[in-house]
């Protein structure tokens, strides 16, 4: 009996790494389908059409996965990490984006406003993409709330094996 129980044991302890290690590549992947390949395929575009496409949908995956409310960090809340001041930092741009998709392609104004929206406005969007994929990864993400509550299992885990395998020895007078 012991020995089934400590072969489960051990067996435990090396599956968990293998399985945290399947979901935090999982969870890379779905984060990049659910929302960070649309902002990169944006950043990519050429047009302004195709840029305005693909931000159109970046913005509809943050609504839709709900990361307009909260911070995105647990404990150091700021105005820079609040979400909805993120959200409408993402919809101001969104408009400007189709301000300019609405100007002649020609113009003047229209090579300024590019000018403008890929030097500052896209160039300093990183911080704001990076809140959002932070909160999804507070809401959405496998790997961050195993790991927020998996540090304390692991812990357990750990402190069961040694206790398991002290039990074991005194069951077999090896101490």
């Amino acid at each position: 009996m012991s020995k089934l129980f400590l072969t489960l044991t051990i067996l435990s302890c090396l599956f968990s790494p293998v399985w945290f290690c399947y979901n935090y590549i999982n969870d890379g992947i779905r984060l990049n389908n659910q929302l960070t390949g649309y902002w990169e395929m944006a950043d990519r575009s050429a047009t302004i059409e195709k840029k305005s496409e693909y931000l159109d949908k970046y913005v509809n995956a943050v609504e839709k996965l709900g990361l307009t409310e909260g911070h995105s960090a647990f404990v150091f809340k700021s105005f820079s990490n609040k979400m909805e001041n993120n959200y409408l930092a993402l919809k101001s741009l969104q408009q400007r984006l189709h301000e300019i998709k609405s100007l002649d392609v020609k113009s003047f104004a229209y090579q300024t406003a590019i000018s403008q929206l890929t030097e500052q406005e896209w160039a300093q969007a990183g911080e704001m993409t990076s809140n959002f994929t932070y909160k999804w990864e507070q809401v959405h993400s496998f790997w961050f709330r195993c790991l927020v509550g998996g540090l304390i299992t692991m812990d357990t885990l750990f402190f069961v094996t040694i206790m398991c395998f002290v039990f074991y020895m005194m069951a077999e007078d090896k101490c």
